[in-house]
């Protein structure tokens, strides 16, 4: 709950949440896609549907964004 707290929920509001359905639903066809797309750790990056893996650093980052900007 201290996590949730730092996002502005109270109790009673993340008790709620948790109950709902609707918000169980979101969180599960989320995590579903995530592993269809072979998703393992967070975060994690896709560029034009190709996923960003290892740890790379903010020049490896660029290099593959850079190709899909436009001038």
């Amino acid at each position: 709950f201290n996590i949730a707290r730092l996002a502005g929920f109270t109790q009673k509001t993340f008790d709620e949440c948790l109950k709902n359905e609707e918000v169980a639903k979101g969180v599960i066809a989320v995590r579903d896609l995530g592993t269809e797309l072979g998703v393992t750790s967070t975060p994690s990056f896709f560029i034009n549907g190709v996923a960003m893996k290892g740890n790379n650093g903010l020049a490896q980052f660029e290099a593959m964004i850079k190709p899909h900007l436009s001038n």
